[in-house]
């Protein structure tokens, strides 16, 4: 990666971290308000659902910041299972997926200082490796239904919300299209690249890093952003209005990503994310979240574990 990209610009925060401010005040980067009384609420510069209590944008209005909402609902309904599973704490606590009634459903809870997961299905199976002890499940998981154009405009806004000013000019369109939301899918086909790390045991952590490619005439995009919130990590190109007219338009997103976190006991703390698989998100259709089930393995006793996600046909 470091060959043909390079860092544009990173944040990353967590736990025990003072409020990250983002942008520059006075004047609202999507729509140019610039009239202070509309600038009252709280703008996340990552959605608080999926974790994000630090980072803040200070050019983001409440109009848009009402907009951007929807969005980034969707999104926390596209990545629920993981939400739950990796134990992410959103404004209201760690997302529960699956109705409380349904025959399908997964819970993260705390109990004694301890994590515990329950999980509860209707399809698949659970058993113990008597080998290891640990617990190998396949979970079929119903869980929310999402718009798929929604939650890719929400990762597009997290992007253009880490942009040095001087390249705003460049994502014009891209800012006009996330601020129209009945603006459909332009630009197809709408690729996530989508890769996960651990489950049960994943560290309060939200990063954000735009990676800009170092030869313009290189036929790779111009702009990726690379999103993560515990065990999910989610990449995008972020699509300029002329810069990558020589790049093919449906090129999969394959960045294997790893973060690095300081430990309590001091050293760092590397969290690796598998190779991402693609999901296209430019439907604008309300459809079932991404995950038909999940292959667990994990230590019962400490939650620690792997997750293969098997996506829906």
């Amino acid at each position: 990666m470091n060959e043909v990209y390079e860092i544009a610009v990173q944040v990353q925060a967590s736990e025990g971290d003072q409020r990250q401010m983002v942008g520059t005040a006075g004047i609202c980067r999507y729509c140019g308000c610039q009239d202070s009384r509309k600038f009252k609420k709280v703008a996340h510069t990552f959605p608080e659902a999926l974790g994000n209590k630090w980072v803040m944008s200070v050019d983001e209005c409440d109009s848009c910041n009402g907009k951007f909402s929807v969005y980034e609902d969707a999104l926390a309904k596209a990545v629920g299972p993981f939400l739950t599973l990796g134990g992410v704490k959103g404004k209201k606590g760690i997302r529960q997926t699956g109705r409380s009634q349904s025959n399908s459903k997964i819970r993260h809870s705390m109990e004694g200082g301890r994590r515990r997961i329950s999980i509860r299905a209707e399809s698949g199976g659970v058993g113990i490796d008597p080998a290891t002890g640990n617990m190998k499940a396949v979970i079929g998981v119903k869980g929310d239904k999402f718009v798929p154009l929604l939650a890719y405009k929400a990762l597009c806004k997290m992007g253009l919300a880490l942009l040095p000013e001087k390249e705003l000019g460049n994502f014009g369109k891209l800012i006009a299209w996330i601020g129209d939301p009945g603006s459909g899918a332009d630009m197809v086909p709408l690729e996530v690249g989508a890769s996960f790390a651990l489950i049960g045991n994943s560290p309060p952590l939200v990063t954000g890093t735009l990676l800009r490619r170092k030869a313009p005439d290189d036929p790779l995009p111009h702009m990726v952003f690379v999103f993560c919130s515990g065990s999910v990590c989610l990449q995008i190109r972020l699509r300029p209005d002329k810069l990558d007219n020589h790049v093919v338009p449906d090129g999969g997103l394959g960045i294997r990503w790893t973060n690095a976190l300081a430990a309590e006991e001091g050293g760092i703390v590397k969290i690796g994310y598998g190779l991402p698989i693609q999901w296209d998100w430019s439907s604008d259709e309300s459809v079932l979240q991404p995950v038909e089930s999940f292959v667990l393995d994990f230590d019962p006793e400490t939650t620690h574990g792997s997750l293969t996600p098997v996506m829906r046909k």
